[in-house]
């Protein structure tokens, strides 16, 4: 299987720094990865469930 190019540069630039902050050894910062999500269409609930947003 060929790996996917992602072209878009934000959503290039979301997904290596989700990637930098899975492999990181330290506590990663919420608010951070919060805000990637909310700027990529989704949303966590009340129980830490990753939603699409409706908007």
């Amino acid at each position: 299987m060929r790996p996917l190019k992602i072209r878009n540069q934000r959503i290039k630039r979301d997904v290596k720094r989700l990637l930098e902050i899975v492999a990181s050894a330290s506590e990663p910062d919420y608010a951070e990865v919060e805000a990637l999500a909310r700027r990529n269409g989704f949303y966590y609930d009340a129980k830490g469930n990753v939603r699409e947003s409706k908007i």
